[in-house]
């Protein structure tokens, strides 16, 4: 049987997070060890909305703020 060399994880992030790059895993008093991690893409995340799948440059909020603006 081969080793596998990586694990691909799914995990809930809230939209105000940062992307670790490691994980400490403790295994017990005297061991120890770090797991580095590799993201295939972080979604896009709007401050303005404070959620994820739009940026703060393509921000719907943004926009109705700059048709009011016209009127």
């Amino acid at each position: 049987m081969a080793k596998t060399s990586y694990a691909r994880v799914c995990i809930e992030v809230d939209t105000k997070c940062t992307y670790p790059d490691h994980a400490t895993v403790v295994l017990d008093e005297k061991r120890t060890f770090k797991i580095p991690f590799e993201y295939n893409r972080k979604p896009q995340k709007c401050a303005r909305c404070d959620i994820f799948g739009h940026n703060n440059q393509n921000c719907p909020k943004l926009k109705e703020g700059k048709e009011k603006g016209r009127g």
